[in-house]
């Protein structure tokens, strides 16, 4: 028990310590873009490959170490009476098909988070060679400038035949990957809840509402651009300008919404089954 204790804590310490690194690192970019834009092209270009590098890295410590909790509380030896929000995570862990569930949705909000957020980036009509003088696969790094978290940017040229583009942004990276994980993990608890008939539409209503919200924080402008398409395209630049500050609070009220659903369907569940006889 108490080995299972340490690899626990371990794990968060991992999980703290990536996003750390991950933020560390963008800080340090953001504060030195500045002296990096005046090296020459092959340094800068050698160090925002590194700067990826590190945030690779940081990404995929953050993703085992979620999951090695995620399974933590899953394998979690489970009360025959009266249960707590712990216990009752873990019995939405073990159901395989609320976490078939949680991860199909995790998926599809991943893949239309990278469109939305222009990560990757499809473009049928448009002529790579021309519009960006790319013919073959490549890459470009650009290290300045911009605010936190926006530099530096590594922009992946796959199949310029096929019109693909990818556009690396460090703070968008670490949301592609955070916000498709507490989707995950909402639609997991909601499938539960619901397949218990232990909770209305509430908790559902909440977490697509998160995960509305998380497709803003991906840029700057993505809210802008989107909305402005909503009313016909009038005005779409500067709606998008309009809307850029205000990044901050749809990150804000993103990942807030989606860490405080799960309490909600996990309270309501709880109720549920401590005042039934079944206790699944």
């Amino acid at each position: 028990m108490k080995t299972k204790a340490i690899a626990l804590a371990s794990m968060i310490g991992s999980l703290v310590g990536g996003v750390s690194v991950l933020l560390f690192n963008m800080g340090l970019w953001s504060s030195r873009q500045n002296l990096i834009v005046l090296l020459d092209a092959s340094n800068r270009s050698s160090l925002v490959l590194n700067f990826f590098l590190v945030e690779v890295l940081a990404i995929a410590l953050i993703s085992l170490s979620t999951s090695f909790i995620l399974r933590a509380l899953a394998s979690r030896d489970l009360p025959s009476e009266r249960i707590g929000l712990h216990s009752l995570i873990s019995r939405a862990l073990r159901s395989k098909r609320s976490v078939r569930v949680g991860v199909v949705f995790g998926i599809v909000y991943g893949l239309i988070y990278a469109f939305a957020s222009s990560t990757v980036v499809v473009q049928p009509g448009t002529d790579f060679g021309t519009a960006y003088g790319v013919t073959e696969p490549g890459w470009v790094g650009i290290s300045c400038c911009g605010t936190f978290g926006t530099v530096p940017k590594l922009i992946l040229f796959p199949a310029p035949a096929l019109h693909v583009g990818i556009q690396l942004i460090p703070l968008t990276g670490l949301f592609l990957v955070v916000v498709p994980l507490l989707v995950g993990f909402n639609f997991a608890l909601v499938a539960y809840a619901l397949a218990i008939r232990a909770t209305g539409r509430t908790g559902s209503w909440l977490s697509t509402i998160g995960a509305s919200v998380g497709l803003f924080t991906a840029c700057p402008t993505c809210a802008g651009f989107f909305l402005a398409g909503a009313v016909g395209g009038i005005g779409a630049s500067s709606l998008a300008i309009s809307l850029a500050p205000y990044q901050i609070l749809f990150v804000a009220i993103s990942i807030t919404v989606l860490l405080f659903t799960p309490v909600i369907i996990a309270s309501t569940t709880r109720r549920y089954l401590n005042s039934s006889c079944d206790i699944r």
